[in-house]
Order: C-alpha cells, then structure tokens, then sequence
C-alpha cells in the first residue's frame, strides 16, 4: 500500500485486555469518542466475561462517554491481522499475544475497585489514549 493511500484510510486500533470486561472497554470508548469517524476502534479479550463492575460504565456515563458498544468480544486471530494497531492491556495473561502488539499498558483491572479506583484507572487510560490517537495521526 502506498504512503498516500495508507494516510488516506481510516486507521483500525484494536485494545485487548484479559476478559474485556474493563480496561479495554474503557480504552475503546474513549478512543471512540475522541477519534469519532477518524478511526475504526475495536475492544476484544480472548476470554470475554460479563462486566462485572457497573461503577466502571456509571462513570464512564458520567463523563459523557458513549457506552452503547460496551459487551464482551471475543479475540479472534483475524480481529489482529485486520488491525493497524494493537494495544495489550494487563499483564501475563496476554503473554500468547505478545508478538502482535504494537504497544502494552500495564494497568490494574478495575473489575474489583471502589469508585475511587476506577476513577484512577480511567483517568490514567485518558491520557494514554490520547496520546495514542495523536501518535497515530488520528487526532489534530
């Protein structure tokens, strides 16, 4: 693909966490909402769970964020290869993974926090997304 063609196409960002019951759920929606049409986001783990934890999609509606796409994904080896760029989320869990990633983020799932806890950990998820997104050339 040329060069011009490749910045011409929407960029897919995929986020992979564990059960994708949390972190990358968050990740997904903001990115989301901060890309809009600019980008094609996408959140899997290879063993989707229930969100456990409402306090987690409470805040996130709170904050204005979109929750609607929120539900469990199953990772798929053909969701990676269609992705531009792939972000682990976790830890040693994902170690299968590895290989595929362009970009690991350690962080504490949420799924067992207090309000305070996922207040931090969508917080700290912001920033990172943010800086993704202007890394990648999704964001102005």
């Amino acid at each position: 693909m040329r060069d011009e063609e490749r910045s011409n196409r929407r960029r897919k960002i995929l986020f992979v966490c564990e059960h994708n019951t949390g972190r990358s759920q968050i990740a997904s929606v903001i990115a989301r909402h901060h890309a809009e049409d600019r980008a094609l986001i996408r959140s899997v783990g290879p063993d989707p769970q229930p969100i456990g934890n409402a306090e987690i999609v409470n805040q996130l509606n709170e904050r204005g964020y979109d929750t609607s796409l929120v539900y469990p994904k199953e990772l798929t080896s053909r969701t990676i290869y269609e992705s531009d760029y792939v972000v682990l989320i976790g830890g040693d869990e994902l170690d299968g993974f590895r290989d595929n990633a362009a970009e690991e983020w350690h962080i504490d799932d949420p799924e067992t926090m207090d309000a305070d806890g996922v207040s931090k950990v969508i917080d700290d998820i912001d920033a990172r997304v943010r800086n993704l997104l202007e890394q990648e050339g999704v964001l102005d």
